[in-house]
């Protein structure tokens, strides 16, 4: 396996593309982002479409961080499989038992790939549902965990007063919890379209089979699933 020293690593290609790469992104964000906030400042759409794209920008730059101790795992995997489990050795006597060997990369790759996707669902969805749903695939019956998959499912929501509106499905989505949200609605929440009006959000949400329509005032409580 390549070895680089960290010196090395600071000035290869890949890290000066990637340094390319960010400032490029940033230069294009700061000359796009004044036109954009100039253009949209009376509804104040900029602060939640910001919020809203920086909320899930932390949670994909977390995900990728996964991948540097995932790399390690496999690697560090499949030694202990290969070397202490199959009793491999690739050194000494010239024996290189080449079946054992992928197996043990395949079986160290799984490991790492589960790891991975378990804290990477944890990540984006903020619940362990999807992560318990996957674990039960290999426990029995009687010893799964009993949690299901989330059946509350927000369609859309707005936020705003008559037509000064903005989407907040996606926040909206990232509150809930156990398969319910609890909130009251306001500002510091979803930010101000409409500024000294009194707004409102309109819901359309999934429970179950069952589709349905809500509107919750400024200020009130908002609880999902209602009783329907």
């Amino acid at each position: 396996m390549l070895q680089l020293s960290p010196s090395e690593f600071l000035s290869s290609d890949i890290v000066n593309g990637l340094d390319f790469v960010v400032n490029l992104i940033t230069a294009i964000g700061l000359l796009a982002g004044i036109p954009w906030a100039l253009t949209n400042r009376k509804n104040n759409k900029l602060a939640a479409e910001i919020s809203k794209y920086l909320h899930y920008y932390v949670r994909f730059a977390f995900l990728i961080l996964l991948i540097i101790p995932c790399y390690f795992l496999t690697y560090f995997l499949q030694q202990i499989i290969f070397y202490y489990i199959f009793n491999g050795d690739n050194i000494n006597n010239n024996f290189m038992p080449y079946p054992l060997w992928i197996l043990s990369i395949f079986i160290s790759i799984s490991l790492g790939l589960s790891f991975v996707w378990i804290l990477g669902s944890f990540t984006l969805t903020s619940t362990w549902d999807y992560a318990i749903h996957f674990l039960n695939y290999f426990l029995p019956p009687q010893s799964r965990l009993n949690k299901k998959l989330q059946q509350l499912e927000i369609i859309s929501a707005t936020y705003g007063h008559n037509d000064i509106e903005i989407n907040v499905t996606d926040i909206l989505q990232a509150l809930i919890v156990d398969n319910k949200v609890e909130i009251i609605v306001s500002n510091r929440i979803f930010t101000d379209p409409a500024a000294n009006q009194v707004k409102t959000l309109k819901v359309k949400y999934k429970n179950g089979n069952g589709e349905f329509n809500m509107e919750f005032p400024e200020n009130t409580i908002l609880k999902l699933p209602h009783n329907e």
